[in-house]
């Protein structure tokens, strides 16, 4: 005996097979409570100017990019994030560092995108003190790793500067 339900969107006594199959916990027969009909009509809705596999519009900056340069995202529907890649990593770095909305930006801007040691134009990091936590500016990868291998001690900078004049 094959069972049937009722389709919630367009009403329809339907059979089982009809509608699609759910493992969540929610449904007590395991399918949708929407039909395969009716969920073909609402995927095909959502599913604007843009396609989701190969471009989609950052939330962030409204700049419509290549579906590379957005993280996946298994849990939405386009398995994109919503952010760009650009503008999902400024908003970690903002909240890592309790930075408010757009100081980044502006602290790269004020050493004019040139890291504050070597001079290079290469992508910036935020410098840190790792005991208060504290912002002390933006320098390259390199410099800012060479300072974290020297755990920030002053001393021992003084001392790797004494061993590179005493050895050049």
């Amino acid at each position: 005996m094959s069972k049937s339900k009722t389709c919630r969107t367009c009403k329809t006594f339907l059979p089982i097979e009809d509608f699609h199959k759910n493992k969540r916990k929610c449904y007590e027969d395991g399918r949708n409570t929407q039909c395969k009909h009716c969920c073909r009509k609402r995927e095909k809705k959502h599913v604007g100017k843009f396609n989701p596999l190969k471009e989609k519009k950052c939330n962030q900056c409204g700049v419509v990019k290549k579906a590379k340069y957005f993280h996946r995202n298994g849990g939405k529907r386009t398995g994109l994030c919503e952010d760009c890649k650009v503008c999902r990593n400024k908003k970690i770095v903002e909240k890592r560092y309790n930075l408010e909305e757009g100081k980044l930006e502006q602290m790269k801007k004020d050493v004019d995108y040139k890291c504050e040691l070597c001079n290079n134009e290469t992508s910036l990091a935020v410098d840190h003190c790792h005991k208060s936590g504290k912002v002390r500016g933006m320098l390259c990868a390199k410099c800012n790793t060479g300072i974290g291998q020297l755990n920030d001690d002053i001393e021992l900078m003084k001392r790797a500067i004494k061993y590179i004049k005493d050895r050049s």
